[in-house]
């Protein structure tokens, strides 16, 4: 299996310069998979882009550190016919717990011991780092062209990579490697609620930003290029209907999504197994994908801070600053639940 791997990581590396040829605008998907089941469904929603030719989905870096994070997505992506989409990994990162559902699909196995899901790589791969892939892909990119970060976990690898240095790939430290090669980047953080406004101080930090409040701060302080926020309360208003779910997914029950989702719902509501789950990481996977797609509109520019150790942020308006936020209008809430279930409903490879 490692050998494989090792064969596939290379092909890919030798044929970087021929995507980046391609004419397609570049995204890289940066994860905490198997936190949350969003990222799933993030996943799917860059997924449907790529496959409609409106993005490269260029490559998947885990930011969390669990070995399963980065089996389940490779599970994903073989199961929806994109096997050759490189994934790198966190070392020495957060996160270290399996979480609610990645191995409940990555683990199954038919009557005769065999896995359901094919996968390239398995717990023991050593994957690429994700600092060294984004060097060598943002590198590789044709004077003039730029990738799109999608940022919707922990900011380890962002903030490892801004703090990089010149390598074999690139005479650019990290902050002007982002700065030559990344057009923006639309990052599921921080809180951007009026009550969370009005008192930075007093407000809780939001998840991803808590996790890693010290990446978080490096990443606010030191990126070059325009950050898009979803603040936490964009996807919290956002929920998308479990019974939705089977007919999303074809009606197909042995769907790696599918089983994940049903897993994190009976964690989630353990009386009734049923979950209507937060869209947090699927409102920045879509306004990377399309910024032009009407259901959000954006604050005035400003600078986005943390205020404290935990991570509550503020924001401070200025005309020429780095950083805007989604606003999301409650009577677009309905569309967009019907918008993710569509994005979501991507056929699986041979269907």
């Amino acid at each position: 299996m490692k050998t494989l791997r090792t064969a596939l990581i290379l092909a890919l590396s030798l044929s970087i310069g021929a995507l980046a040829a391609s004419g397609e605008r570049k995204v890289i998907f940066d994860t905490d998979m198997g936190s949350d089941i969003d990222d799933a469904l993030a996943l799917l929603v860059l997924l449907n882009y790529h496959k409609a030719g409106k993005i490269d989905l260029i490559g998947v870096t885990i930011s969390k550190d669990n070995p399963y994070s980065a089996v389940y997505t490779d599970v994903v992506n073989n199961f929806y016919g994109y096997s050759d989409i490189p994934i790198a990994v966190v070392k020495n990162g957060i996160g270290k717990e399996d979480g609610f559902y990645t191995r409940a699909s990555t683990d199954l196995k038919d009557s005769c011991g065999r896995y359901v899901f094919s996968r390239n790589i398995d717990s023991s791969c050593e994957l690429e780092e994700a600092v060294h892939f984004l060097r060598r892909t943002l590198a590789s990119l044709p004077e003039g062209e730029k990738a799109t970060l999608v940022v919707v976990g922990f900011a380890t690898n962002l903030a490892r990579l801004l703090e990089s240095g010149p390598d074999e790939f690139s005479g650019l430290d990290g902050v002007a490697l982002v700065k030559d090669k990344v057009d923006f980047i639309s990052m599921m953080a921080a809180n951007f609620d009026r009550k969370s406004l009005d008192n930075p101080e007093g407000s809780k930090p939001e998840w991803n930003v808590l996790m890693d409040p010290k990446s978080a701060k490096t990443v606010f302080e030191k990126c070059p290029v325009d950050i898009v926020f979803s603040g936490s309360e964009v996807g919290s208003a956002v929920r998308f209907p479990h019974d939705k779910i089977d007919e999303v997914l074809h009606g197909n029950p042995v769907n790696p999504v599918k089983i994940s989702y049903d897993a994190h719902a009976r964690v989630a509501d353990k009386k009734t197994g049923r979950h209507n789950r937060p869209c947090w990481d699927l409102t920045s996977a879509l306004y990377a994908a399309d910024p032009d797609c009407g259901f959000f509109g954006l604050s005035e520019r400003g600078k986005v801070s943390l205020v404290n150790e935990k991570g509550a942020n503020s924001f401070t308006p200025d005309g020429r600053g780095r950083d805007r936020y989604l606003i999301l209008k409650p009577e677009n809430v309905p569309s967009l639940i019907e918008k993710f279930a569509e994005l979501c409903s991507l056929k699986p490879k041979g269907m």
